[in-house]
Order: structure tokens, then sequence, then C-alpha cells
């Protein structure tokens, strides 16, 4: 269950918990039922809020994972009275689709700053809607958060949720930035080592361009085998897309026929010939990048293709997804950046086509252009980000694109399918 996504778990994972007798530990907490300051919240008989106490202790319990480790709290299964407790048994909530949605609510509005990486779920058990919600939160690169209505901080020890010292509130705040000070340092230095080859590959030629998508989990994660591991390989694969009425068209990176190697602690593809040259790399902590670089050849002008592009940023996308499920952690939060280079003449950007140079729209600048940094949540937020960067794309090259392309990501992540779809 919790190497899943939410909307994957189903009743029969939580029966298990209890057939399991899972333990209460720093990054998991089970609550039988809302919590109230007398009898039983309003909410378990029909009203239509939940109750001060039960909003208070549920958004404690929340705040305590963010700044942490990141944890899962499950409400509506009850606890043995061992110490720490274990899973007993289910007892479903009324109404949870309906909870859950006013538990999402509370937390946007009472925690700060808010917690970006935090799902909320209901798993139904009964036919009359009642089952379980599911909360898992991540930790924050936002942290410390605090509760607005208590005005504490509060932090996960072993299996409780306890209030923060102001020593512990400065020295959380301290290692946050220490860690998006080596996120960027690894973003950085990626950049160079690609505009090195990239100047390295043009040599003397008159004409080079070419371009880099890199994805890095924000959180340590790590596979000890990625070398010939298909279940992280970075993926080469054509995706369907379609944009206004122009019907469908594949997206897809240059054409990749990868001779795989081992390297320190990963694994690196090369597919290269005179003219071009083709990578993509994945890394036992996680990183995956895609890279291609052209030179001129002959009197045959270097062209751009959009399709080029975004398929290099849907398959980092795909990549990351593939990486994160196959090391249990698939909520854990990437960062992409993507570069394009273009060292000397004019880089002419073609049509959204498969196999062929429609027109030129326009000319992509020269120089060393990287686009801002995008955060790769849930696969169910490709889409929304996917037109994010195509529109920084068009605008970084001065021209005003109007429909945006929409990429099929169901059709290589079974789990974006409707259930009537099946997987």
């Amino acid at each position: 269950m919790f190497g899943k996504r939410l909307h994957e778990i189903t009743k029969d994972d939580i029966e298990r918990l209890v057939a399991e007798a899972v333990q209460e530990d720093g990054e998991i907490e089970f609550k039988e039922t809302l919590p109230a300051r007398k009898g039983r919240d309003a909410w378990l008989d029909g009203g239509d809020r939940i109750g001060d106490r039960a909003r208070n202790e549920i958004i404690e319990e929340v705040i305590a994972f963010a700044n942490a480790h990141g944890g899962t709290l499950v409400l509506g299964i009850s606890e043995s009275d061992d110490k720490p407790a274990r899973a007993a048994g289910v007892v479903p909530l009324p109404r949870c689709a309906d909870l859950a949605e006013r538990l999402r609510l509370q937390c946007r509005d009472c925690i700060e700053p808010q917690v970006s990486l935090l799902e909320i779920g209901a798993v139904i058990i009964e036919d009359d809607g009642s089952g379980v919600i599911v909360i898992r939160a991540l930790k924050s690169r936002m942290a410390p958060h605090r509760h607005t209505a208590t005005k504490e901080c509060y932090v996960r020890r072993a299996d409780r949720s306890e209030k923060m010292t102001m020593r512990e509130i400065q020295d959380l705040t301290l290692q946050v930035e220490r860690g998006l000070a080596a996120i960027d340092s690894t973003f950085d230095n990626r950049s160079r080592l690609f505009v090195g080859r990239l100047r390295s590959f043009k040599g003397g030629g008159e004409h080079a361009f070419g371009m880099c998508a890199t994805v890095l989990p924000l959180e340590p994660i790590f596979i000890d085998r990625v070398h010939n591991n298909d279940a992280v390989r970075p993926p080469s694969q054509r995706i369907p897309a379609s944009m206004g009425n122009d019907g469908r068209f594949d997206v897809f990176p240059p054409p990749y026929s990868l001779n795989w190697r081992p390297i320190l602690r990963g694994s690196r593809g090369v597919d290269s010939y005179n003219s071009y040259e083709a990578s993509a790399e994945v890394h036992c902590n996680g990183i995956i990048e895609y890279s291609y670089l052209e030179r001129l050849k002959g009197h045959d002008p270097l062209q751009l293709y959009p399709s080029w592009v975004m398929g290099m940023m849907a398959n980092a996308l795909y990549g990351a997804e593939r990486f994160r499920r196959a090391a249990g952690v698939p909520g854990v939060e990437y960062g992409l950046e993507i570069a394009i280079g273009n060292l000397g003449g004019e880089l002419p950007i073609g049509g959204y086509v498969s196999d062929g140079f429609r027109r030129p729209f326009g000319n992509f600048p020269g120089g060393h252009t990287v686009f801002p940094r995008y955060s790769v949540g849930s696969p169910e937020e490709f889409q929304s980000l996917t037109t994010v960067f195509e529109q920084d794309f068009w605008h970084a090259a001065g021209l005003d694109w109007g429909d945006a392309i929409k990429v099929d990501y169901a059709s290589v992540i079974p789990a974006l399918k409707p259930q009537s779809e099946g997987t």
C-alpha cells in the first residue's frame, strides 16, 4: 500500500494493514475515529462540519510528518494496546469521500506555509460510502510548518507527534536551506557538463545545437543496481499527442538506438554518428538525464523540432515516475531542468510533425537558454506541467503560440486511465 499512489489503494490494501498488524512508527499513524472534546464528533452523526479538536489533531499529525521525514496517517483504523500500537481493525467513517475533501480544505487553510506535497484520499469500504481516509505528507522543502490556529510547529518523534522547541525550529530552517543549496549545486553542475559537451562537440565547426533534460529527486532515494535494470532504464518512447484540429502525432526524443554501458553508480547509453550524439543516463540516486547534440554537416541547415523537445521532456517525466515507483516512494517530488544551446547560425523551429520538417515558425535564439526549474509531482499533473513548459519554449523563441498540445501520458502510464478503461 505504501508504495502505491493514493488513487490505486484498494479495500484489500486496507484490510491487509489489519491482517499483518502493521505497527505505528515514525512514518505511520492510525486513528480509529475523529476525536472530540465531548462525546462524538458531529460529522459521525450526520453533521456537515468537522469539530475543532478533530481538525487540530489531524493537522498536527500532517505538520509533524512534513517537518520530519514524511509519513502516512490512516483514519478509520482501530489500534491495539501494544506500545507502539498496531492496526487492529477497520472502522469505516461515514461519507468518507466528502470527509477527505473537507480535510483537504482544512489542511490548505490551517497550515502555514502550505504543504505542497500532500495527498488526501478516500478508500470506500462499505456500500453506503463509508470507508477510511489516507493522508500522505512528504518531507517538505518549505519546512518548518506551523498550525495557524495554535501557532505551534510539530515534529514526528518515533510514533508520536510533539511540539517543536525554538532550537529545533532554527535547526530545521538551516537544514532545509542546506538541502536547497545542494539541489541548486547539482543542477548547476549538470548544466555546466552539458555546455562543455556541446562546445567540445561543435569543435571548430560553423554551427551546433543541443538540448538537455535533467530530472532529480528532491529527497534522497536510492536503488543499488540500475545498469541492465529495465524497471529504471530511461525510456525512449514515442508518446501520442494532439493539438487543436491538427490530428494526432507523436512526441519523442531524437532517434535513439542506445548502446548501454555501466558508469560509476549508474548506467549510460550513447548513440553517436558523425553529425550527432544522443545519450541518456540514470544514476542510483535517481538522477535521469537526456541529451542530444547535433552539428552542421555539409550545407544542410540544422533544424529544431518541437516534437523532439517536448518528447524529451515527456520521457524525462515518465522516467522519473518509473524510478520513484521502482524505489517504492511514488510520492517523492522531482525537479526538472531543461536547457537548449545554440552555438552559431540561425536555428529554425519546425512544426509538430512526426516525420518531417513542415515549415519554420521562427528561430531559436543563440547562446545557452536554461528554462525555469519545474516541480514534478504526481502523473496527474504532467499535462499541466507540459503546457507550462511548452509556453515557455515558444516565448523563449519570441513566438506567441496558440493551441497547446495534449500529450497522452495515459498511453505509457496505465494508472492514469479511467477505471472504466481498466489498466
